[in-house]
Formats: structure tokens, C-alpha cells, sequence
């Protein structure tokens, strides 16, 4: 999986195309001695290409210019882990929770589950996780659009990542529920950061199933 990954990247940022050629596999296998498990490719006039999405190959450009194919997906994989950490905090600490609850929910969620073990896997997951954070982040804002935006290009990279959206569909039915006092008179006042602490995890979860 980490040549997949990293064989995309490579083909874009040192040869400007997603063309396969006959020295592309001998490149890769001096980073990967063990080569990809396989490849992605479709047929296009008699030329091949890699058939996976360009997301993840142009956001990770810029840092393998810098630090080399390697070292830039790893490099990617921290700054889109750090993104993460940064808005579901913000998200959490939006929702009404203080500091240190906000900051010890959004380790637990983000630090006690698989996620960190993207940071070393050169594939688009960790960026995927980024992403989604993102989304939800401008959707807690009111930036519907542009939530939708990039929950679309989370869906262009990866189909299932469109069930993203499902909890933002879901919570004007809460809210209207809410409206109607049938519940409100028993929910803590902290039900807000709770909810947008599930919009977290629940994204989190089907982004990177």
C-alpha cells in the first residue's frame, strides 16, 4: 500500500504526469526495495495511467519538492495530523466544554485509536482525516458551502468518504426535535460540545474505515 501511495506522488512531482512508464517500478523500488503490492492503472489510447484520484498526489507535491519523496509524504502526514488536533479542538472548545475537557476529548479521540499509526503510512488516510476534520470545522462555522466542497473532494478521492456528510444532513432534524421543547428541559447545557464531539468522531470513523 505505501508504494501505491507513493508511486502517484512520485509520477507527479518529478514527472509532471500520471503516464506509466517502464523505469517508473525501478524508481520506486530504490525508495521500496520490496515494491508495491500492485497497481492502479487504466488504459487510454494505448498509453497507461495511474488510475487512483489526484488529490493526495497534489497536495503532497510541494513537500516532496522539499523533502524528498519519503520525507515529504511524512511530512504530509504530520502537518494533516496536526491540523486535526488544532480544529477538533476548536470544535469541542465551540461546543461549550472548557479548556482541559476540550483538549483531553480531542487527545482520546484523536490519540487513543488507530489514527497516529497513519502518521508512518505513506497513503492518503492521515490526509483524509485532516480533510474531514476541515469540513466539519467550516460546517461548526456556518461555512455550509465550503464544507461541501471539500466533503466532495474527500468523496472524488475516496466514494465511501462522501458518508462524511450524513451527520451534517442529520443534525437540523436534531435541532428542529430540539425546537420543540420535547427534549431540551432534561439535556445539559454541555449537549452542544457532546454533539460536535460525535460529528468528530463520527467522521473520523467512516473517513478512515
Amino acid at each position: 500500500d505505501d508504494g501505491r501511495g507513493e508511486r502517484g506522488v512520485q509520477e507527479l512531482a518529478l514527472d509532471g504526469d500520471v503516464r506509466y512508464e517502464a523505469g517508473d517500478l525501478a524508481r520506486l523500488r530504490g525508495d521500496l526495495p520490496t515494491g508495491p503490492q500492485g497497481l492502479f492503472l487504466k488504459r487510454v489510447e494505448g498509453n497507461l495511467f495511474y488510475a487512483k484520484s489526484l488529490l493526495y498526489p497534489l497536495l503532497a507535491v510541494p513537500f516532496v519538492w522539499v523533502f524528498g519523496p519519503l520525507g515529504g509524504l511524512l511530512a504530509l502526514n504530520v502537518c494533516a495530523f496536526g491540523l486535526a488536533l488544532l480544529l477538533g479542538y476548536s470544535l469541542v472548545r465551540q461546543g461549550g466544554l472548557g479548556p482541559w475537557a476540550s483538549l483531553g476529548l480531542t487527545v482520546s479521540v484523536f490519540g487513543l485509536t488507530v489514527v497516529p499509526l497513519y502518521l508512518i503510512w505513506l497513503t492518503p488516510e492521515m490526509l483524509f482525516v485532516g480533510l474531514s476534520t476541515l469540513a466539519l470545522w467550516l460546517f461548526g462555522r456556518g461555512r455550509t458551502l465550503w464544507a461541501a466542497v471539500v466533503i466532495g473532494l474527500l468523496g472524488y478521492a475516496k466514494p465511501p468518504n462522501a458518508l462524511l456528510a450524513l451527520p451534517l444532513l442529520l443534525e437540523p432534524l436534531l435541532q428542529a426535535w430540539m425546537a420543540r421543547g420535547s427534549g431540551a428541559a432534561w439535556m445539559p447545557r454541555s449537549f452542544g460540545g457532546l454533539v460536535r464531539a460525535l460529528r468528530v468522531t463520527t467522521g473520523r470513523g467512516l473517513v478512515v474505515a
